[in-house]
């Protein structure tokens, strides 16, 4: 039976469109109990990898790590499930803790060997993008740690530890000494609070990062040359981050207080105004619960933005800084509830086009459909399930299309061409029905890189509504390629 043109196209369309479905560049499966994430370039060739956390208590089946290897611009694989041992990953991290230029992970681990719980954070160094040795550091104390950061704290220049116990009411530091080695914790114990979390930061700018542990209230520890120096900040019940909201050079303290037995969240913003003196704004509270939050910059205008995790795990709402403390303009992010237990996040450019994409933790002990899930970001308020704006190479005998960026795009698009010879080419648009939309290009091109326009428009000179378009590459000697492009 002869198949038409028409007809290869349409299954071409539909087998893409499957595929799309399946957001195979964003839905991931890793091990159970996924609970932390974080971004770092592992094997420093210029791109984010993922290093993920599993709460996995005594479960000596599963992993405690995951490492996932961006192998092409966004899109991530499974390196390493490797490293089984008891602990729970409540905020993992890859820091640089030796001085030698390369992320190294760090971690929580528990001992039971002989009977008494020991423990410990377990540091992998990272060999040219592999964690074989590790050292484990005592945290000489029986308490459960809820939390954990870093920031050098003592001035020296290199990462220091801090963490935190909220049943045991205590924080401490392990000072670096520069070799990746950590001193022995020294603690500070909190009778009228437990710690709900830390942040660090230099507040007076004297180049050593002062500590922030929140609770039933929120206390500052100036980290100075005769020893820590605590001030109360508030006595309000928060969490909360370290950040320069206004990009005045000062680093700003941003708390959240959760109202979810009301259904509310309120927000309130410390100004430092210099020296580390704060100017307290108006709480804002917003019309949602959430349980977390977090600061990232999404549209790169150098503020903050704010991202709040919805307790209703239907996705995610920001809230974009429109400087002088203000934020307005919110969107919404839609993530798919399995039926998880909690869910973590982090924020970084996975796909390389320039602005921070949105990664989301799924935790629960039986295994979901996706428990890694990536919402890219094209730079304009939107969070779609592929990787944007890339130079994705695709080779088709002797020509390529080396790029098509924005992607998804709003009034025009760029489809970049590499020719290794000169030839006769044709770049056609098709809608997802198979219709015709545009014949852009049909033109005899000599070799070398060509940039052809699509400005949304069909062969009438109308206007292209939203939707999914295809742009099919042909030329005489070595047929045609089909790629899919996202109209808003």
């Amino acid at each position: 039976m002869k198949i038409t043109e028409r007809t290869f196209l349409l299954i071409c369309i539909f087998l893409l469109t499957v595929f799309a479905k399946m957001d195979i560049n964003s839905a991931y499966n890793v091990p159970i109990a996924a609970y932390s994430v974080c971004a770092a370039d592992l094997d420093l060739n210029g791109d984010k990898d993922l290093v993920i956390g599993h709460r996995t208590a005594w479960q000596h089946f599963n992993p405690a790590i995951t490492i996932m290897e961006n192998i092409n611009n966004g899109i991530l694989e499974i390196t390493d499930t490797s490293k089984i041992f008891a602990g729970y990953q409540e905020n993992i991290f890859a820091i640089d803790v030796n001085n030698d230029a390369s992320p190294d992970i760090v971690t929580f681990y528990l001992d039971f060997a002989s009977g008494v719980i020991k423990r410990y954070i377990r540091v992998f160094y990272n060999s040219n993008g592999t964690f074989q040795n590790y050292t484990d550091f005592s945290l000489n104390s029986s308490a459960t740690f809820s939390d954990i950061t870093y920031g050098d704290v003592d001035g020296n220049g290199y990462p220091d530890l801090i963490v935190s116990s909220n049943g045991g009411q205590l924080w401490g530091v392990l000072y670096n000494d520069g070799n990746g080695n950590f001193s022995t914790p020294e603690y500070q114990y909190v009778t009228d609070t437990n710690p709900t979390g830390l942040a660090c930061g230099d507040l007076n700018n004297d180049s050593r990062d002062d500590i922030i542990v929140f609770g039933a209230k929120v206390e500052i520890f100036y980290s100075l040359a005769s020893g820590l120096q605590e001030v109360l900040l508030c006595e309000q019940k928060a969490n909360g981050w370290i950040e320069d909201f206004n990009h005045d050079g000062k680093k700003d303290i941003v708390s959240f207080s959760d109202l979810s037995l009301i259904g509310l969240t309120a927000v309130t913003i410390f100004e430092n105004t210099g020296s580390g003196n704060f100017i307290k704004h108006d709480e804002i509270v917003f019309p949602f619960s959430t349980s977390e939050f977090y600061l990232s910059d999404f549209n790169n205008d150098s503020l903050p933005d704010v991202l709040f995790k919805l307790m209703n795990k239907t996705g995610h709402v920001i809230y974009f800084n429109q400087g002088g403390f203000q934020l307005a303009d919110s969107t919404f992010v839609a993530v798919s509830d399995y039926g998880e237990q909690w869910r973590k996040c982090c924020c970084a450019d996975l796909d390389g086009n320039g602005y921070n994409d949105i990664v989301t933790i799924r935790t629960s002990y039986a295994k979901l459909p996706a428990n890694v899930d990536i919402k890219f970001n094209d730079g304009h308020g939107h969070f779609i399930d592929h990787p944007l704006g890339i130079p994705d190479k695709k080779t088709i005998g002797e020509f390529e299309i080396t790029n098509i960026f924005p992607n998804p795009f709003i009034n025009q698009t760029c489809i970049e061409i590499l020719l290794s010879e000169t030839e006769i080419v044709n770049l056609t648009i098709y809608d997802i029905s198979g219709r015709l939309i545009s014949d852009l290009l049909n033109s005899r091109m000599t070799a070398g890189k060509h940039k052809v326009i699509w400005k949304r428009i069909d062969h009438n000179g109308k206007a292209c509504k939203s939707g999914i378009y295809f742009a099919i590459l042909r030329t005489q000697s070595t047929g045609n390629r089909i790629l899919k492009i996202v109209a808003y």
